[in-house]
């Protein structure tokens, strides 16, 4: 519809320019009249007639002025639209793109929940177990199932990515500072014979902790 008007206003302006033209060849026209008049009326009659001429060519130039204006806003007008037209589809193309990423993230924290709700059962199930070995006058209890749980969880969070590089390896340093504590726990109690002999409880505690007959790790 745009390009319709721009077509009716150009083929408008040719003909106002066509117009123009006439005008100017029938004012020399009349000036040549002027200068053979043989009487003063034809005289001023032709200039009556001139002053008419020039008021027709004034108004129009006038209007082929304002149309050429007009066209010129039509087509500044048409650009702009088409150069709003392209940033809203760069927009569009860019909100496609975060949305993209933001499928990625969704995935892989979809895959870190999975993981952790398998690895809180295996805990909760570790939890029960240790409980009910505790409840029991004997009972073989070891911390290595759950430091294990443990360091999967840790190698899982750095995988995906979740975390930044510093970050990974504040937590790659801490979960070697639990195994090395583990391992030297599981050092000491290699060597004690019992729970009693572990924790060295006091003598008035003794009626109160069963004693335990355990292998560790």
């Amino acid at each position: 519809m745009l390009q319709d008007l721009v077509t009716h206003v150009s083929a408008t302006l040719v003909m106002q320019k066509d117009l123009v033209k006439a005008i100017d060849d029938a004012t020399v026209i009349s000036r040549w009249r002027i200068g053979v008049a043989v009487s003063t009326k034809d005289v001023e009659n032709s200039r009556a007639v001139l002053d008419e001429r020039k008021n027709d060519d004034f108004q129009q130039r006038k209007r082929y002025d304002d149309m050429r204006a007009c066209l010129a806003e039509l087509e500044t007008g048409q650009y702009d639209a088409q150069g709003k037209k392209k940033m809203a589809e760069g927009h569009l193309d860019g909100i496609k793109g975060e949305m993209g990423e933001f499928k990625k993230q969704r995935d892989q924290f979809a895959s870190l929940q999975e993981f952790l709700h398998t690895k809180c059962t295996q805990n909760g199930q570790a939890a029960g177990t240790a409980r009910t070995l505790e409840l029991e006058t004997t009972g073989n209890i070891t911390m290595m199932p759950l430091i294990c749980m443990l360091k999967e969880l840790v190698t899982e969070v750095v995988a995906t990515r979740l975390v930044d590089d510093q970050d990974a390896k504040t937590l790659k340093a801490v979960m070697a500072k639990i195994e090395a504590a583990a391992e030297n726990i599981k050092l000491k109690t290699e060597s004690s014979k019992s729970l009693e002999d572990f924790f060295a409880p006091s003598k008035k505690l003794d009626n109160f902790i069963p004693s335990y007959e355990t292998d560790f790790f």
